[in-house]
């Protein structure tokens, strides 16, 4: 084969373009096509290489574009797509735009898993401020309550923010549980918000089982370890029961 005989140039490219119209997800063919880029990136002057890479690099991003239209939960097409952020010497990649992409493809799925993933490595990359994202994620929730996705990267978010900051922490877990009860009353039989809450509570299913159960937990001191560090204090958690016994007896058939 051609990636055998180790030929890379740009006809090499386009034949790939042709198999990755019919299958995106075709590893050795990314795989190959990055090889290929590789060599070309390496193969100019000095004084073009820059210029050849944006070329290089514009053209990828079209090649990709062209794949995830097709497939916009495609795995090998985003990993080629941060692969090239990656390999972007000269600043090519304008990250503003890969993030108004991620917004547009969770506009349509906000499932994506792999567009999300996507999305947390442009915000690393681009150093976005995660106060930016914190917003973001409250826009998709206030469009639809039922965006698991859009509590989960919210969770992440305050982890990260609150991080080593327990006050910060505090004020956000309590902003939090207020901000959840919206979606209680609005949507009372979707998951999602309840799931978020419990995550705002400290039992988010992150703790250890044996923990859950009422085990040690592996800590050898037997303390329930909160995925956000936060334990809610005895008045907080009963301000949290009886907000939730005044919406059963709104929505008395609410599982959650």
């Amino acid at each position: 084969s051609q990636k055998q005989s180790e030929i890379y140039d740009e006809s090499m490219l386009e034949k790939c373009d042709k198999v990755l119209s019919i299958n995106s997800e075709h590893y050795t063919v990314w795989n190959y096509r990055r090889e290929i880029l590789l060599h070309l990136f390496t193969t100019h002057s000095s004084a073009s290489a820059a210029t050849e890479q944006r070329r290089l690099l514009h053209n990828e991003l079209s090649t990709i574009n062209k794949t995830l239209r097709r497939n916009p939960k495609s795995y090998a097409s985003f990993h080629h797509r941060s692969w090239c952020v990656e390999h972007d010497e000269h600043n090519t990649i304008d990250l503003g735009k890969e993030l108004e992409l991620c917004s547009d493809l969770l506009a349509v799925d906000s499932r994506n898993f792999h567009c999300w993933d996507y999305r947390r490595f442009i915000v690393r990359t681009a150093k976005v401020k995660l106060s930016s994202e914190l917003k973001y994620s409250k826009q998709l929730i206030e469009q639809n309550f039922s965006n698991y996705s859009a509590w989960h990267y919210r969770s992440t978010l305050i982890a990260a923010i609150c991080k080593h900051d327990r006050s910060k922490l505090q004020k956000r877990i309590a902003k939090e549980l207020q901000f959840v009860k919206n979606a209680f009353y609005t949507e009372p039989n979707d998951e999602s918000a309840w799931l978020y809450h419990r995550w705002l509570l400290g039992a988010d299913g992150c703790m250890n089982s044996a923990v859950a159960a009422g085990g040690d937990g592996g800590d050898g001191g037997g303390s329930k370890m909160h995925a956000h560090g936060y334990e809610l204090s005895t008045d907080e958690l009963l301000s949290e029961f009886e907000a939730i016994d005044e919406l059963l007896q709104i929505e008395p058939n609410s599982k959650w």
